[in-house]
């Protein structure tokens, strides 16, 4: 479906929210003619919100438009306004997994059914998830650690079935991991960068840039606000997302689209 149409908050829409509400209760038209909603003002100012950037984002860019950013205590109201207003367009507005997060598990469990892909270690050591596909060139993307601190890697890798144990060590493995450990074509290169290590919810966006000249991987990290970047080979076949995991460190990770102001942070 494409995005939502301005008409579909006309004063027809608007005349049924009178009359009508998921929670049971009603609106009443006041004299001046306004409308109440028996929904919340945060959640129906992030709708509101949407709808504007899908109005002024070009056509060929509103499918990256990243869903709004909501607090977890209003995301089930926010869910229920979305599907009495947008039956059928719900993911505008909640997200979906984009089709280049698939992932392929080696000793790990994935959980994709919501708009956060869950990586978690089933491993007694070293184990990883690698891209299912090849991602895009302008691919953006958002971890955060959902464990203890220690060892884990994010990255990207060009195998897409790397050893199980050992993919980090790959010469097609690039990327950032614990103990100041920085993976450049599976070498470790230690503080590359000024790089330290993964702390319990650290969170970072990344993003693929394959579009210049010099083929580049590019994060930006929240705790330690600032951004690292390695380059990257020249590769016909592609790359891949890559996290690996540690049974006794970091061994639970989450994969999410960032929002428009994050995906800036690394443009």
């Amino acid at each position: 479906a494409g995005p939502p149409r301005g008409s579909q908050f006309d004063d027809e829409m608007w005349a049924q929210a009178t009359t009508t509400s998921p929670a049971g209760g009603g609106g009443d038209d006041s004299d001046d003619g306004c409308v109440s909603i028996d929904f919340s003002a945060y959640c129906f100012g992030k709708v509101v919100d949407h709808l504007r950037l899908l109005a002024i984002a070009r056509e060929g860019d509103r499918s990256a438009l990243a869903p709004p950013q909501v607090r977890a205590d209003q995301r089930d109201n926010f869910a229920r306004l979305v599907r009495y207003y947008f039956p059928g367009q719900e993911d505008t507005f909640i997200g979906a997994v984009p089709s280049h997060f698939a992932l392929s598990g080696f000793n790990v469990k994935i959980d994709t059914s919501k708009a956060e892909v869950a990586v978690c270690s089933a491993a007694t050591a070293h184990c990883c998830a690698v891209g299912a596909v090849v991602l895009p060139h302008k691919a953006v993307w958002k971890v955060k650690v959902k464990s203890d601190s220690g060892w884990g890697l994010v990255g990207v890798i060009g195998n897409a079935n790397p050893d199980t144990h050992w993919s980090y060590k790959d010469s097609t493995s690039y990327g950032w991991a614990g103990s100041n450990q920085v993976w450049l074509a599976g070498t470790n290169i230690k503080n590359r960068g000024g790089w330290g290590t993964w702390e319990a919810n650290d969170e970072a966006i990344l993003r693929l840039d394959l579009g210049g000249t010099k083929p580049r991987l590019i994060m930006w990290h929240k705790r330690i606000s600032r951004i690292f970047t390695i380059g990257l080979p020249e590769r016909q076949d592609g790359w891949r997302l890559h996290i690996g995991l540690h049974h006794d460190n970091i061994n639970h990770m989450h994969l999410m689209l960032p929002s428009a102001d994050e995906t800036a942070l690394v443009q």
